[in-house]
């Protein structure tokens, strides 16, 4: 893939992205540590939800998993691309107050580039009895 093509092209680039990865895992453990819920969302310039990513398994190693909600959902804004860059991440607590069946991808508007708009409804607390 040209994603793949990428990494192993440019190591500099990569090592940057690598770099900014690894920060924001350090910052999710932080979080994690203050018992505070939190959410990671905007362009992250990678096709996290295809199996293997490194970014991914970086951003949710085993021992401390996110929830990539635009795993979830299906792209049709632009035909040219099949998978989101971007997206939107939660920790369990915050996926906790996570409406079900509400992210989505919202219709293209205009010419832009290969981003396409997605939300999610939360919960201002969990409903009673979870």
């Amino acid at each position: 893939s040209a994603e793949q093509d990428l990494d192993e092209s440019d190591a500099e680039t990569c090592a940057t992205l690598s770099d900014q990865f690894l920060e924001l895992r350090s910052w999710a453990d932080r979080r994690a540590d203050e018992g505070t819920a939190f959410g990671i969302l905007g362009d992250f310039n990678r096709r996290l939800a295809v199996s293997g990513d490194w970014a991914w398994s970086v951003l949710s190693p085993e021992s401390s998993p996110l929830d990539l909600l635009t795993a979830d959902i299906e792209t049709g804004c632009d035909p040219r691309f099949d998978e989101f860059i971007d997206h939107i991440v939660l920790d369990p607590a915050a996926a906790a107050l996570l409406v079900p069946e509400s992210t989505r991808e919202w219709p293209r508007l205009g010419e832009h580039p290969d981003h396409c708009a997605v939300s999610a409804d939360l919960r201002a607390s969990r409903p009673p009895g979870q």
